[in-house]
């Protein structure tokens, strides 16, 4: 070969390798716009305090928001007493915070602002990956659902809406002992329009959580904490002290709770447990947190349950009344729990489910015994029932600041 020859074969050697470059330069920038388009498609939007939450709320073209900080909501951040009316399948999504040891969600202090959305029928509004605080004033038992949605209008031939909180933390101020808390979880009728079958863990171990108030809250040591694996809610408000039906299902899904604090057992006893609920809810500190002091990461404070003396004035009455109603919905729920237990033999099923304590040791098994009537065993292994709820005893690990009693305590 010439040379001429050898400098054409490089020169055209040249060539492929610079069309190779160019191809392969046009296909990346192809691929990163694609990716820019599926983006934008998504109607994905990154949020950082309470305004942008709710000007992206608004925005009926965002279907997904990215939630990049603790955000504490004030009645402030809605301009207007218009209510936004949320018409489109919406995901909030929080941005995972690692720390040296663990990761952890973001946090919203729905600060019991109330009644600044609402959800159109059909819709599904997914809060995934998020800390909720303050979200609910009262009993979430007997008013499934967060104070800041208004009831969904339910126009002829159509579905509830969907609240679905998935992977989630909700911090409850109170909830019941051991005892009453299985009692309680079991008188919820899992809504007709979810698939599945009720299932909780009660009394969760809590490995390697902390005391320190400046740790995020997924690392506190709670009173009590537990997972909904899989349960729903039929949602429902308090109205001028009635029970009226929200229109909105409650769903929740592989979302742990913490409670702040155990209810008394001798108020349980001289109140009952939704009367001791509601007496303590009123005499608790609810008072809502300052910006500031929930400005850094991992420090909004929790309700502290102080005692304010006795029962007064307009909270005292509020409770009384509240507090009657809800003996009324447990004695219905108890006789339906009752009814439906009567007709378990004959293959009619539904409820809530059986305490699995068959594969506990019986030294764990004694530790369930408490206030109130013990655990009967044709109670724990109820055909009529679906749920299954682990219980650890007390002394299973180390979980931190705990009662004497054993608690798998649950308010909602």
């Amino acid at each position: 070969i010439n040379l001429d020859e050898m400098h054409c074969l490089g020169s055209h050697t040249g060539n492929v390798t610079t069309a190779i470059n160019f191809v392969a330069t046009l296909l990346l920038f192809i691929l990163i716009g694609c990716f820019s388009l599926i983006y934008m498609a998504s109607g994905a939007s990154e949020v950082y305090t309470g305004t942008q939450f709710v000007e992206s709320l608004k925005d009926r073209t965002q279907t997904q928001l990215m939630l990049m900080n603790d955000i504490v909501l004030q009645n402030d951040d809605f301009p207007t007493d218009d209510v936004i009316l949320i018409a489109r399948h919406l995901t909030i999504e929080a941005r995972n915070f690692k720390t040296a040891n663990s990761s952890s969600d973001a946090i919203i202090d729905f600060n019991h602002v109330k009644h600044k959305l609402r959800l159109s029928a059909n819709i599904t509004l997914t809060l995934r990956h998020i800390t909720l605080v303050h979200f609910r004033e009262g009993s979430i038992s007997l008013s499934p659902g967060l104070d800041v949605l208004l009831p969904t209008k339910l126009p002829n031939g159509s579905d509830p809406a969907l609240l679905r909180l998935e992977e989630s933390l909700i911090v409850l101020p109170w909830c019941y002992p051991a005892i009453p808390q299985a009692q309680n979880i079991r008188l919820f009728t899992r809504p007709s329009s979810l698939p599945g079958t009720q299932n909780v863990t009660l009394r969760m171990p809590q490995p390697g959580c902390t005391n320190d108030t400046a740790a995020r809250l997924r690392q506190r040591c709670w009173m009590s904490a537990g997972i909904y694996n899989d349960f729903g809610l039929i949602g429902q408000d308090v109205d001028r002290y009635l029970f009226v039906p929200n229109n909105y299902t409650v769903w929740l899904l592989n979302t742990m709770y913490g409670c702040s604090a155990i209810l008394p057992e001798d108020c349980i006893a001289s109140l009952g447990p939704v009367g001791c609920l509601y007496s303590m809810l009123a005499q608790s500190s609810q008072a809502p947190p300052s910006p500031s002091a929930a400005s850094t990461p991992g420090r909004i404070p929790l309700v502290s349950p102080v005692l304010a003396g006795s029962l007064a004035g307009g909270a005292g009455l509020l409770a009384i009344v509240l507090a009657a109603m809800g003996l009324l919905v447990w004695w219905q729920r108890r006789r339906r729990l009752t009814a439906d237990r009567a007709v378990s033999a004959s293959g009619i099923t539904g409820g809530l489910g059986p305490v699995d304590d068959q594969s506990m040791p019986k030294a764990q098994q004694d530790n369930l015994s408490g206030p109130g009537p013990e655990f009967d065993k044709s109670e724990a292994t109820d055909e009529s029932t679906n749920t299954r709820m682990g219980m650890p005893g007390r002394d299973a690990c180390d979980i931190g600041p705990r009662l004497d009693a054993p608690s798998l305590d649950l308010h909602v």
